[in-house]
């Protein structure tokens, strides 16, 4: 019987993790790819990011997931026919999923007080948008792909993405900012056990 893995182990713990290896954040399409062709430099999550990854490089991995279409606004439409020519609905067949797709400086967060005209920006008079981390002051006001409700969410802000060659290596997701190699390492084995017992 094939022992299940506990994944979040893999997870950054702030104090213990050691920040220079290599973490990653699993973002839905077609967000993650907006991201890693820097159509938009922030990345909307509901926590705060670790502080002592500010300033370090984040891996983006494309999850096997996608945004629902209903959460798909007419705005982030509108953001997504401009950077690729096409819907929504058409683009995601295209999209790589299950995998790291691209890398970004993490300079900065903030949290989101208000969005207008698709755009994010800190408001010190929101009851939710007090907090903020790095060199966030260059994204406020950045445009933002708005799927769903984000205000009050934390905003990542992503600089200089660069599309990585992860050989197209499968890889699942884990909750939060996980240890990209560990985690790959883990499912290797687990898939060979798998063959092993087959």
């Amino acid at each position: 019987m094939t022992r299940r893995h506990d994944y979040h182990r893999h997870e950054f713990q702030p104090g213990r993790s050691d920040p220079s290896r290599r973490w990653a954040v699993s973002v839905k399409q077609p967000l993650a790819a907006m991201l890693a062709t820097g159509r938009v430099r922030l990345l909307p999550k509901s926590e705060a990011p670790p502080e002592d990854l500010i300033g370090k490089r984040l891996v983006i991995h494309a999850g096997a997931g996608d945004v629902p279409y209903a959460h798909i606004r007419e705005g982030a439409e509108r953001k997504l026919r401009d950077a690729f020519g096409t819907s929504p609905k058409l683009l995601r067949p295209w999209l790589p999923r299950g995998m790291a797709i691209a890398e970004a400086n993490l300079v900065g967060a903030f949290r989101i007080g208000r969005v207008i005209d698709g755009r994010a920006a800190y408001s010190p008079h929101a009851k939710h948008a007090a907090y903020y981390l790095g060199a966030w002051r260059e994204f406020d006001g950045d445009p933002v792909l708005d799927v769903g409700e984000i205000e009050a969410r934390w905003a990542w802000c992503l600089s200089e993405p660069a599309i990585v060659n992860e050989r197209g290596v499968p890889l699942k997701g884990v909750g939060g900012v996980f240890d990209l190699e560990g985690v790959w390492r883990e499912q290797v084995a687990e898939a060979l056990q798998k063959g092993a017992a087959a």
